[in-house]
């Protein structure tokens, strides 16, 4: 099951580090989270989530604070065997993008970096 939930937070006091860990305490109840790492979408700071389901189910999140809005990404895999879904969901998790106001930056990671370097013949020389 793949779940995309945004809430609006423009008129509240809420900000980046106190709203993502209120939402990944809230991730406590459904389970035991077993990966917890800092992530970066578009220079916008978030954390990723492994989380191994109280039904023995697995799921893996993206939560992150952008433009006053708080998103999370839930990818679950139902229990017999959770790994049998498990690339489907890593593949979901990743695939959250910021387009708008964000200052012009776009692309998730290094591939936006070094643009205009690379040419139909792969990467040229840096020139003074």
């Amino acid at each position: 099951m793949f779940t995309v939930t945004v809430a609006e937070l423009a008129n509240t006091p809420a900000d980046q580090p106190s709203a993502i860990e209120d939402a990944v305490s809230l991730v406590l109840k459904s389970g035991q989270i077993k990966l917890d790492v800092n992530a970066r979408i578009n220079r916008e700071f978030g954390r990723e989530l492994s989380i191994v389901e109280n039904d023995g189910g697995r799921s893996l999140m993206g939560i992150f604070f952008f433009n006053h809005r708080l998103y999370e990404l839930r990818a679950q895999v139902l229990p017999p065997d959770p790994e049998a879904g498990s690339a489907d969901a890593l593949r979901f998790q990743q695939s959250l993008r910021f387009t708008a106001d964000n200052g012009g930056r776009a692309g998730r990671g290094p591939g936006r970096f070094g643009r205009g370097r690379f040419g139909p013949g792969g990467p040229q020389p840096l020139v003074p």
